[in-house]
């Protein structure tokens, strides 16, 4: 019976249940255990935090889409300046200052490209650092960027109208002596149909061209990156002031529409400008 106790206490020796040794075992089997599961847990965290900081957008999708924005207008501008220019060809040619005016003109498209864009290249990358706030940034950037191209649209429409009865390119107190919009469009339509064609032909084109290219579907689809989005909202509103100033120095602050004055003719002058800067400015205290 004892030969039997210790062949089973030999036995079970060695199976290590009674010296002490299963126990510190099983212990170490556990902790590494826990240590494991932890190394997972870890690992899979940083996965997640790779995967969320490999999902944010750059701020380059951002500066494509103002940028996209920004040659649409001067595109836009630059060939309704052109147009007026043909239309004005002998006044224009008489006074010599076609160069003049064309890069006075861009000078006024700049400033007016600033006045736009400075509201939504403030807000929207500050809406785009999050995953709950990027929907509304996309929507404000659609929105306001749509409108503002139709409002440049429809008052370089209404451009050749005021320039053939008034020698003037339309601002707020213009716009508002004209009556009925709906009754001025026929009239712009009835007795200046080719300007009126051509510039409808581009303004379609152009706004279909637009909205193409925006490629809403795949804009914002995540957030930006912090730092990026931060310093494109601090630095890009800082150009638009300036490009609506037309300077950096303070006296920009003056920049208006005496500034279009490159000839003695009004009207040479006026086609300097663009309307909807005009407009704007006009709006002005």
């Amino acid at each position: 019976m004892n030969s039997t106790t210790n062949d089973d206490l030999i036995y079970h020796d060695d199976s290590g249940r009674f010296d002490g040794s299963a126990n510190q075992q099983m212990n170490q089997q556990q902790t590494a255990g826990h240590s494991g599961d932890l190394a997972d847990a870890n690992a899979k965290k940083r996965k997640l935090v790779d995967r969320e900081s490999m999902s944010r957008l750059p701020a380059t999708h951002l500066i494509r889409h103002f940028l996209l924005f920004a040659f649409a207008v001067l595109f836009l501008l630059t060939m309704a300046r052109a147009g007026y220019t043909l239309w004005h060809i002998a006044k224009v040619e008489s006074v010599g200052v076609l160069i003049s005016s064309f890069l006075m003109g861009l000078r006024f498209d700049l400033a007016l490209i600033g006045m736009l864009l400075a509201v939504p290249v403030f807000v929207v990358p500050l809406l785009s650092l999050t995953r709950f706030t990027k929907g509304l940034g996309k929507f404000f950037s659609i929105t306001w960027l749509i409108l503002a191209l139709a409002l440049v649209l429809l008052l370089e429409l209404l451009t050749p109208y005021t320039l053939a009865q008034q020698g003037l390119r339309p601002d707020v107190s213009v716009l508002g002596s004209l009556g009925n919009p709906v009754d001025l469009l026929s009239q712009l339509w009835s007795k200046y149909i080719i300007p009126a064609v051509v510039g409808l032909v581009l303004s379609i084109l152009v706004f279909i061209a637009f909205i193409a290219r925006l490629d809403s579907k795949r804009l914002l689809r995540h957030p930006i990156r912090i730092i990026p989005g931060i310093l494109l909202s601090l630095l890009g509103l800082a150009v638009c002031v300036i490009a609506a100033m037309a300077s950096a120095n303070p006296p920009g602050l003056g920049f208006g529409p005496q500034n279009a004055e490159v000839s003695q003719d009004a009207t040479v002058n006026e086609i300097t400008m663009n309307t909807p800067f005009k407009t704007v400015h006009s709006l002005l205290p």
